[in-house]
């Protein structure tokens, strides 16, 4: 039978049922007592005197905090740590009443309503009188006896969730849903209930139902659903069907605002239309966003919390802030076109170890508390206090004394923070005393070479206090006051520091310290640009006369800048697996040798490019236009010959290298692996991030091995969008790509990897999702979500045609024709300029497409060569502006602003 569904007021200030409400949020929106202001000043209030461990979040209503323990029992405390309580402080307290479950520790949080606690134990839902009094003893101690329990459900964990009089929990079978008044398919004496409907869908029913909008929404092993809770659409004799579905494997949801968010799956949360309207087909939905960060499949992920537009979820032991809005409604951090998400902060490089965080977090009044092994800390949600600027990575504004027994998923209730222990459950409100000082914005970015005036602000800041840095060599002067929650350091940063995220500390007298990250940022002078740029030899080394390719080496010399980048390609140099000719050229050039002299001998560092499989490793590799060009990757048979020839060219230029001339020697210790592998031109027929990943995880341990000191870097990626065909996938976004090399175990196979930030047709500081320059930042946040904080982003191929290709499309605002000369000089300019300011810190060189343009093809139009003249040359290697732009910004460095229109039109 159908009950009526009525939604239950929640009680202002409760946590009364998992994740506090109905919604599963994890937020605590009634909660006003602590703050970002005050939460440094938590100390612990009272615990329990039970001892047992409590592993599961407590629940909190009319001023009692229940939980389930290990023992087998629910027990009840008042929350105000007042009744059957010691003096403290800590104060110890005993339960109002206990009420034994059954064999085996409780694993799951209670749920309080209309007057009733419910709790599922290791087999069975119990019931019991949420005050202590019917079926109670009349103690001291009190113990209480069920009101009613469930049949058997099997061994499945789930916190039960009460709404519209129904009790939502799962069992070994799927989704039960139970009289909430023990009346329908209740009877005898104890009183034992059955559901009242049910839902077999998937096995594997661990995470507890969530009720939104007249919906019950639940994960299996396998999938999520969402149902009727009235059981009436969709459901024949008491069986219910999904009304939709999602595949995956996913957390316990979460409803905000008409989305569905999940933690888990392949990218660490996915939001979803609870409508099931939206990126639906049929009963079957796909996510409307996705988050950028990598879950490996059966890794269990913590349910989200969830307020004020952020989602926040703990991955490993990290927490990620998400914006909620997602693509569709403009959230400037997720990207057109592949719907995925970069987060807004992270926990940060400041955090210690001992605040690995454990279990689902919770929110109340903007402050994010999380569990951890050793203990609880608290962090501003809004990511602004204790807070590093890019990526934003975020440190605790308090942390509770180390507890070796750790704590489990807090919430937040009433000025009270509870947590589980494995000695029972804690309780923590705040002081009149400061427990220490907090750091909220540190600007400006200290800088490379520089001394830098610093400000910091924060609370709790003692005038007699001192301040300290990680960054290597620096020195930090005396702070000088400028008010209660304000200081100005001044900040020396050799200038032998690398740029990158250090930490900057404040130590008030009583020795409690503040710590949080702090970014270095290169300078613009001459020679710092010319050690972060270069210029390819393109068209190619290999086939230049040797007149021209010393010419072309002797131009980028005279540019300034500290890079060129070769192309070792495989195919001509290992003609067979036997057959090896490092020299082997056209036009007795000397071959790649000729091309490493060429450079070295003018100072040049040469970036390595392993390119283009010969077709005895490739032998399915289908010709381009009549003519072998190599754009397959090896067959999964020649992996091991890729590696090889890999291994080969590290021993013959790497810095242990042997060879006789020492202009080959030590003459490359920078290599990249592939060109553009996730666009089908160079991944014939279509790229593969699984082959491609295998090639990385091959070829990276086989020159490390050759040079241990080595630098591998990924293939560049083209700025593509995602594309596909009846055949699958032809173009990977650089984002999607890096994610599925992530997903594939490469992450520990690169020590950098690669972009090409081509604009085309915007300029390179329009700030814009579809912007291939902006696209170098995106990556970025996806490597520092999965840890790789400190590996860098190199520009390894850009640039902007000159020529007279007409309008594309003249009915577009911006359109792809050529530039003129002088354009592509004011683009260069913007191209290094954002580059060395806007994206310093986490970027390495940036090396523009060509020496000089390609000779003309009098067999194709013209509109069909807006590629053929990127170079800083004209073909008879006479110079554009643009040379000379490069002469002046290795000489003087970069001024702004910004010289280019927003796009060519």
């Amino acid at each position: 039978m159908a009950l009526p569904l009525v939604m239950v007021v929640v009680a202002s200030g409760c946590w009364s049922q998992y994740r506090g409400d109905l919604s599963h949020s994890g937020n605590q929106a009634n909660e006003f007592a602590i703050g970002s202001a005050n939460a440094s000043t938590l100390a612990e209030a009272w615990i329990d005197t039970t001892g047992s461990a409590v592993s599961t979040a407590p629940t909190v209503a009319n001023g009692v905090t229940y939980v389930g323990a290990a023992d087998g029992n629910l027990s009840a405390f008042d929350a105000a740590g007042i009744k059957g309580c010691s003096a403290g402080p800590p104060k110890t307290c005993a339960p109002l009443w206990t009420g034994a479950v059954g064999v085996g520790a409780l694993r799951t949080s209670p749920a309080v309503a209309g007057g009733v606690v419910y709790i599922q134990g290791r087999d069975t839902l119990v019931a019991f009188d949420a005050n202590g009094v019917n079926g109670c003893t009349s103690g001291p101690p009190v113990t209480c006896a069920p009101l009613w329990t469930s049949v058997s459900l099997g061994d499945v964990r789930s916190s039960p969730t009460v709404a519209g009089g129904m009790v939502f929990t799962t069992g070994s079978n799927g989704l039960l849903a139970f009289d909430a008044a023990a009346v329908s398919g209740c009877a005898g004496t104890p009183k034992v209930c059955s559901p009242v409907w049910s839902a077999s869908f998937v096995p594997g029913w661990d995470a507890s139902p969530t009720v939104a909008a007249g919906r019950v929404f639940v994960a299996g092993a396998t999938s999520v659903a969402a149902f009727d809770a009235a059981g009436v659409s969709g459901c024949l004799n008491q069986l219910c069907a999904p009304l939709w579905s999602v595949n995956g494997s996913y957390s316990s949801p979460a409803v905000v605002g008409g989305t569905v968010f999940l933690a888990g799956g392949d990218h660490g949360l996915a939001a979803f239309d609870a409508a099931g309207v939206t990126h639906c087909m049929g009963v079957v939905c796909v996510p409307l966003w996705t988050g950028t960060l990598s879950v490996a499949p059966g890794e269990h992920v913590d349910p989200p919390a969830i307020a004020n537009g952020v989602a926040y979820v703990n991955v490993r032991g990290s927490i990620f802030a998400f914006d909620t809005v997602g693509y569709l409604r403009g959230s400037d951090r997720c990207m057109k076109g592949v719907d995925l998400c970069t987060p807004l902060w992270q926990t940060g490089p400041g955090t210690t170890a001992s605040d690995v965080v454990s279990g689902a977090p919770a929110l109340g009044n903007r402050v994010l508390y999380a569990g951890g092994d050793e203990r609880l800390t608290a962090f501003d949600a809004a990511g602004t206090v204790n807070c590093a600027s890019f990526p934003k990575s975020c440190d605790p504004l308090w942390r509770s004394p180390a507890a070796t027994a750790g704590f489990d998923a807090p919430v937040v209730s009433g000025g009270t923070l509870f947590a589980g222990s494995d000695d029972g459950v804690h309780a923590f409100r705040t002081s009149a005393t400061p427990t220490g000082p907090t750091l909220g914005s540190v600007a400006p970015d200290a800088a490379v070479g520089r001394t830098t005036t610093v400000t910091l602000t924060g609370t709790n800041l003692d005038p007699a206090l001192t301040i300290d840095t990680s960054i290597p060599g620096a020195t930090v002067g005396a702070p000088v006051a400028q008010s209660a929650v304000s200081f100005t350091v001044a900040v020396t940063v050799p200038a032998t520091t690398a740029a990158g995220q250090y930490a900057v500390s404040v130590q008030n007298p009583d020795q409690r310290r503040a710590t949080r990250t702090v970014v270095v940022v290169g300078g613009t002078s001459g020679p710092e640009i010319a050690a972060r740029s270069g210029i390819s030899a393109f068209p190619g080394s290999l086939w230049e006369s040797p007149a021209d390719r010393d010419a072309d080496a002797q131009a980028v010399a005279d540019a300034g800048v500290g890079w060129t980048a070769l192309d070792l390609d495989w195919k001509s140099i290992q003609g067979s697996s036997t057959d090896w000719g490092w020299a082997r050229g056209v036009l007795n050039n000397g071959g790649f040798d000729g091309a490493v002299r060429a450079a070295r001998s003018r100072g040049l560092k040469i970036l390595g490019s392993i390119t283009y499989s010969p077709k005895w490793a490739s032998p399915n590799c289908a010709d381009q236009n009549g003519t072998y060009v190599g754009h397959c990757f090896p067959d999964a048979a020649h992996v091991v010959d890729f590696a090889n020839f890999a291994r080969a060219a590290a021993e013959r230029y790497g810095s242990q290298s042997t060879v006789a001339d020492p202009l080959l020697r030590g003459s490359i210790t920078d290599w990249q692996i592939w060109n553009e592998p996730n666009h089908q031109e160079f991944s014939l027929p279509r790229p593969d991030p699984g082959r491609y990943a295998a090639m990385l995880r091959a070829a990276y341990p086989a020159i490390k091995g050759a040079d241990p000191t080595a630098t591998v870097i990924t293939g560049g990626t083209a700025p593509s969008g995602n594309s596909f065909d009846a055949g699958g996938q032809t173009e990977f976004a650089p984002t999607t790509w890096l994610l599925a090399l992530y997903d594939r175990g490469a992450g520990n196979s690169f020590d950098a990897i690669a972009h090409h930030p081509y604009s085309f047709p915007w300029n390179p500081l329009d700030d814009a999702d579809f912007n291939g320059f902006t696209q170098a930042r995106y990556l970025y946040l996806v490597m520092a979500a999965h840890g790789d904080v400190n590996k860098k982003v190199w520009g390894t191929e850009m640039g902007a045609p000159t020529g007279s290709v007409p309008l594309a499309d003249p009915n577009q605002p911006c359109f792809g024709r050529s530039m003129t000369e002088t354009e592509q000089s004011q683009w260069l300019h913007d191209y290094y300029l954002g580059w060395n300011t806007n994206f310093r810190a986490f970027t390495g060189p940036m090396i523009w497409k060509a020496t000089r343009d390609d000779p003309p093809d009098v067999t194709k139009p013209a509109n069909t060569q807006l590629w053929n003249n990127l170079g800083l040359l004209r073909f008879d290697h006479s110079r554009k502006p643009a040379f000379t732009t490069f002469q002046q910004m290795t000489a003087a460095g970069i001024s702004g602003p910004r010289q280019g229109p927003h796009c060519w039109k």
